[in-house]
């Protein structure tokens, strides 16, 4: 893997990182350590679970200073869209993160839900390894906020689509404290090509039919139906 083509790709050329071995740990995937039988802890997974924690505070950080008279629930609600996978994702092809994943070589890890997930998790290990050898303000200033200034005014005006789930249990919540229950209908297509399609359903009555690349992604099409 080509660390140094790595690093330009983030911006960061101008600084020391002392071990640019911890950017080929941060890209590569468990099932690639599997297949080259590097051992069970030669992967991404632990700095993907301290990249998470940098990533929450950089995003609230930047959201509250942005929207000084924004409540908290409001603020939660974009930080949820800001910080999923399917944003990460977006973050990780703004910088050509795929080009350096290190994954094992079968049809399951060519799912485009799977390579959205792979990417994700891969954003959160980079971020751990920036902060490892710098300092949180270079993470931030210098990498993060990019992003979240990029992408914050579509996730403002659109927050009602991409966070329909929440927002529908919290309009049943108020209602009747009864949560809707999202069900399975049919999975579409080929294992590689599978579309999920689910309804939500309100007191036992359907109120939204979705689909998507996920069960997650139908439910949050589903919810959303239900709320317009």
């Amino acid at each position: 893997m080509n660390v140094e083509a790595l690093i330009k790709n983030i911006g960061l050329s101008d600084v020391d990182f002392k071990n640019s071995e911890l950017f080929v740990l941060a890209m590569t995937h468990s099932s690639y350590a599997r297949e080259k039988n590097l051992g069970k802890i030669v992967n991404n997974e632990r700095l993907e679970f301290y990249g998470d924690s940098v990533l929450k505070l950089a995003c609230s950080k930047f959201l509250y200073e942005k929207y000084p008279q924004e409540r908290e629930g409001v603020l939660s609600a974009y930080r949820s869209v800001l910080v999923s996978d399917a944003f990460l994702a977006k973050y990780a092809d703004d910088i050509k993160l795929g080009e350096f994943l290190l994954v094992a070589n079968t049809p399951d890890f060519k799912i485009p839900k799977t390579i959205e997930c792979l990417k994700a998790c891969a954003f959160e290990a980079l971020l751990a390894t920036i902060f490892i050898q710098t300092s949180f303000d270079i993470v931030y200033e210098r990498f993060l906020k990019q992003f979240f200034i990029k992408y914050v005014s579509f996730v403002k005006e659109n927050l009602e689509k991409l966070n329909s789930k929440a927002t529908l249990q919290e309009f049943t919540q108020a209602k009747s404290k009864q949560l809707p229950e999202y069900e399975l209908i049919e999975e579409i297509g080929k294992d590689h090509e599978r579309v999920f399609v689910v309804c939500v359903k309100y007191q036992g009555v359907v109120v939204g039919r979705g689909q998507g690349l996920s069960k997650k992604e139908a439910e949050q099409a589903a919810a959303y139906e239900a709320c317009v």
